[in-house]
């Protein structure tokens, strides 16, 4: 791949990134708060697509403006900036978009790193056996839970929440004082929510979604999306550890208590993830404010007006015409088909 290649991947990003957001809220917002499963595979789907499509489109280099759309926007675009100028910062701005991109996805990739060796560290250092009681508490929970997936759990005086570390082989971190400062209720509730991201391999899926997060680093609908999947993921595990019989009462003090120590480790899923006031208001059915079908279409609209400003200063003009070219309020001939003396005739060039 080539830099402009890569340039004109991360322009695309940014109009197609935006409108994927705008039509995920829009999704979202005709779900019910109870289905916290479909609710993650949309937003899941949703980050999935914003780093294909672009990509993609620049590698085919697909024209995402048929002819028929892209002249009455090349008058206007002339009318109000001029095509020249558009130009001049087309062929400054792919090729610099491109760099930057570089740039920022390499310092992106050293913290992701950072965090990478942390987990690692969390997994050898400092662990102590979890006690017989705990151990007979997951192996109740996993046949509870039908998970024949083997875990392991181990005091940690590390980690300062309880989460889930691996995939092949996923352990679970309790951190020293945990056991003892929650009920038995408590604790098995949490246990639960953690065994729920095992069974759904969340930490795999959690993996994915940092890669994808780190290549589209430089696109807030991103981190936006990428919010949703990790709130709607706890959401999930939540629902699971009351279904096994946890009193949501009991389980909600027991994520109000971990709130003060939650973990910063994205490459862990943690009891303690998410927004934790909005799970324990969820948990215990207090009303909170939602994401409605109303706010849905708003931000869709907006969000398909900025991608529609976006792509015709991206994408408008056809590579192949010249810098110099002033476009002619007039683009369409007399009755006879041919154009206007002066007219300038488009060139049919693929975009780029």
């Amino acid at each position: 791949m080539n830099l402009t290649t890569l340039g004109w991947a991360v322009v695309h990003s940014l109009w197609q990134g935006t409108l994927l957001a705008g039509l995920a809220a829009l999704v979202l917002s005709t779900l019910p708060d109870s289905r916290a499963r479909a609710r993650h595979l949309v937003a899941y789907a949703s980050l999935i697509a914003m780093l294909i499509l672009p990509l993609a489109t620049a590698l085919a280099s697909a024209d995402p403006m048929g002819e028929g759309i892209r002249q009455p926007v090349m008058r206007a675009v002339d009318d109000a900036i001029g095509l020249p100028a558009v130009l001049e910062v087309r062929a400054f701005v792919v090729p610099a978009a491109a760099v930057l991109w570089i740039l920022g996805l390499t310092l992106y990739l050293v913290r992701v790193g950072r965090e990478w060796r942390r987990a690692q560290q969390l997994q050898r250092l400092d662990l102590d056996d979890a006690g017989d009681p705990i151990r007979s508490l997951v192996a109740e929970l996993r046949a509870r839970l039908s998970l024949r997936t083997t875990v392991n759990v181990h005091r940690s005086r590390r980690a300062s929440v309880p989460m889930v570390l691996g995939w092949l082989r996923p352990v679970i971190l309790l951190p020293t004082g945990t056991a003892a400062s929650l009920a038995p209720r408590q604790l098995r509730a949490v246990l639960a929510h953690e065994l729920a991201h095992v069974r759904r391999r969340d930490y795999l899926a959690n993996l994915i979604q940092i890669a994808a997060e780190t290549m589209l680093f430089h696109h807030a609908a991103a981190h936006w999306i990428s919010r949703r999947i990790r709130t709607e993921r706890e959401y999930c595990c939540d629902d699971v550890a009351v279904s096994v019989g946890s009193d949501p009462a009991d389980y909600a003090r027991a994520l109000a208590a971990l709130d003060d120590a939650r973990d910063d480790c994205r490459l862990a899923v943690a009891a303690a993830s998410g927004t934790l006031l909005d799970r324990i208001q969820r948990i215990v059915g207090h009303p909170r404010p939602v994401l409605t079908p109303t706010r849905g279409v708003a931000a869709l609209g907006a969000a398909s007006l900025l991608a529609a400003v976006m792509l015709a200063l991206t994408s408008v003009v056809p590579p192949a015409l010249p810098l110099d070219v002033k476009m002619r309020s007039k683009m369409t001939g007399p009755a006879t088909g041919g154009p206007p003396p002066g007219a300038v005739s488009l060139p049919r060039t693929p975009l780029r």
